[in-house]
């Protein structure tokens, strides 16, 4: 026998808070695997109707196929309260294009009426060349999280509205989303 010996209950106790500690560090890990296998499997496009989406590094596509979403997980999300972002994908409730030129007052208030639902706050509004048309987004921040924004951009001409949601260091990949997208400009009947 030896000098000192670990009793049996203790000796389970520490193998029981090893192996939560060890489920614990590879949930934190995990979520750092999601976009890149992801990515793996599908690709580095979506499709959305007749558009052609690239999906960033680092983020991974769930939802319906009507409503895409990419997110993009830090490390330890789900566990702890860290940077996340979120794209989201879908048409004009309405289902007609959006129309902003000649009518950018009325059309920039309902976008501003939209996003400042849920805590944020109008921030700027910017207009943005895209393979298509302009798009015209604007950019919202929650009044209780300084660095969480909300972004809403309708390219002209089109149905397709891009919406983020999340950190703002994830901002410039939702623009770079934006600039990319192909698809097709509705035309008038």
């Amino acid at each position: 026998m030896s000098k000192f010996s670990i009793p049996k209950r203790l000796r389970s106790l520490i193998w029981c808070l090893l192996l939560g500690g060890g489920v614990y560090v590879l949930g934190l890990l995990g979520v750092l695997l999601l976009g890149p296998a992801w990515h793996l499997i599908h690709g580095d496009f979506i499709t959305f109707q007749e558009w052609r989406i690239p999906v960033p590094s680092g983020f991974f596509v769930t939802g319906k196929p009507e409503q895409p979403m990419m997110s993009r997980y830090t490390l330890g999300a789900g566990l702890v309260n860290v940077p996340l972002g979120s794209i989201g994908i879908r048409t004009n409730p309405s289902g007609k294009p959006f129309k902003f030129e000649g009518n950018i007052e009325d059309s920039s208030s309902r976008m501003i009426a939209a996003g400042t639902i849920g805590g944020f706050v109008f921030h700027s509004k910017r207009t943005l060349s895209t393979r298509l048309n302009d798009a015209y987004c604007f950019e919202f921040y929650s009044q209780h999280t300084p660095s969480e924004f909300s972004v809403r951009c309708a390219i002209e001409g089109t149905p397709v509205l891009f919406v983020y949601s999340g950190d703002e260091r994830f901002i410039p990949d939702f623009y770079s989303v934006l600039e990319e997208a192909n698809g097709t400009v509705a035309h008038p009947n």
